[in-house]
């Protein structure tokens, strides 16, 4: 298998489901998805596997709408057991479900499953969060560290002695 040793041992994970992950996880690797990204997506369904009583590639709209709801409503308790999920890491539930259902099952008759349209199911479905929604990801908030992306995207537009200086400052840690 090709999932994390968690993940196995999960006896709330099906014996399907961690195979369907497992198929998941091929299609990823195959795309050249990084392992950092793909160990993420399935820590978060070893996370929600005491809420998943389906079959991840036979889900309704319901099955879903459900499990949006007790992410949403805190209903998904922390491998921990300290407290609620913060909002950044609701986002990646949802995001991790959204890559499921819309790059692995995908529309009819393209995806994992061609009776189902994995696009459909997770359209609606979106984190709650209390923290400002700034769908413009290109946009660098001032008041929070700049991704590595945000950072090339400003050198890129600078002059080579800017360029060095930002890149060299981001280098070392300078934020």
């Amino acid at each position: 298998p090709h999932y994390s040793k968690k993940l196995v041992e999960n006896p709330e994970i099906s014996d399907h489901n961690k195979e369907v992950l497992d198929k998941f996880v091929q299609k990823m690797e195959g795309r050249g998805t990084k392992p950092g990204t793909i160990n993420g997506y399935l820590s978060r369904f070893n996370t929600l596997a005491p809420k998943i009583d389906f079959k991840l590639d036979e889900a309704t709209q319901d099955d879903l709408e459900i499990l949006a709801s007790d992410i949403n409503q805190d209903r998904v308790e922390r491998q921990r057991g300290d407290g609620n999920f913060a909002d950044k890491t609701k986002k990646k539930f949802f995001k991790a479900l959204k890559c499921f259902y819309n790059q692995f099952i995908r529309k009819p008759g393209e995806g994992f499953n061609k009776d189902l349209d994995g696009e459909r199911l997770v359209g609606d479905i979106s984190a709650q969060t209390k923290e400002e929604e700034d769908d413009d990801e290109d946009k660098v908030n001032l008041k929070k560290i700049p991704t590595p992306e945000q950072v090339r995207k400003v050198a890129a537009g600078s002059s080579l002695r800017d360029k060095c200086i930002i890149l060299f400052c981001w280098g070392i840690g300078a934020r």
